[in-house]
């Protein structure tokens, strides 16, 4: 196999530079870390890892993942897509992977529309974590576009790139943070049913959303499990806007425009 691009996304933000950059790079698979047997082994010359950045650092399922994944790779990079800061999800990374034996050879990152509609218009960090226009929406794809094909050309010439936040990097916040909000995930699920609005039709696109098939759909309504990556896809997706969290009611939704399909 010439190159393997493992992605995780909830809205599409990541699926989409992952498959962007596997057409740019070519010959690449495409592989869904939620769909992932661990126990097998990947043999490529080229190795990516796609994720978005969850508070400030990765996601429960990247850190498994990379707890697990068996690569055999002289070009291993990652890519992360975030609506704010990188925080310390490089450093983890590295540091997941080294456990494996596995060095990671370069990193990149692209700044993406948020998907946050669950935060305070009263919090610190709203301008940077808020949902943004449509014209904003444009402009970060269209900045993101360009800086795809530029990592492309450097991904496939082996060219080693790095990219820290030193802020976070130097300041155990950043680690204390990721790691107090990650401990919750799983059970944020509970919190998505609870505040489930009467205006839920019982679609179901909640349920083929899910990147982690962790929603069914019992007697018309949704009732999720206890395996949530809280990556608000199914907040998002929802076509009447009935599935809540934080201070999401009423607030703008965000999907990727060409990925309001199951990823």
């Amino acid at each position: 196999m010439k190159n393997v691009i493992f992605y995780f996304s909830g809205t599409g933000n990541t699926y989409w530079a992952a498959k962007t950059t596997a057409q740019l790079i070519g010959n690449c698979k495409l592989i869904n870390i939620a769909k992932f047997d661990c126990s097998q082994k990947i043999k490529a010359e080229r190795v990516g890892i796609f994720f978005p950045v969850y508070f400030w650092g990765l996601p429960n399922i990247l850190k498994r993942f990379a707890s697990n994944v068996n690569i055999e790779s002289g070009f291993v990079f990652e890519l992360h897509t975030m609506g704010g800061y990188e925080g310390v999800s490089v450093k983890q990374l590295e540091k997941y992977l080294s456990e494996k034996n596995i060095k990671l050879s370069s990193s990149y990152h692209i700044k993406m529309p948020n998907n946050l509609a669950q935060i305070s218009r009263y919090n610190v960090l709203s301008d940077v974590c808020r949902i943004p226009d449509d014209a904003k929406i444009i402009s970060l794809i269209s900045k993101a576009k360009k800086k795809l094909k530029v990592f492309s050309r450097q991904i496939r010439n082996k060219q080693p790139h790095k990219n820290t936040d030193l802020f976070f990097v130097l300041h155990k916040y950043g680690y204390y943070l990721n790691e107090h909000q990650s401990a919750g995930f799983a059970g944020k699920g509970a919190a998505f049913e609870a505040a489930l609005e009467n205006t839920c039709t019982g679609c179901g696109k909640c349920s083929r959303v899910c990147p982690v098939s962790n929603i069914t759909i019992v007697s018309g309504r949704p009732v999720w499990g206890n395996n949530c990556e809280f990556c608000s896809a199914c907040l998002n997706n929802c076509p009447v806007k009935a599935i809540n969290y934080g201070y999401s009611k009423g607030k703008r939704r965000y999907v990727f425009p060409h990925c309001r399909k199951k990823l």
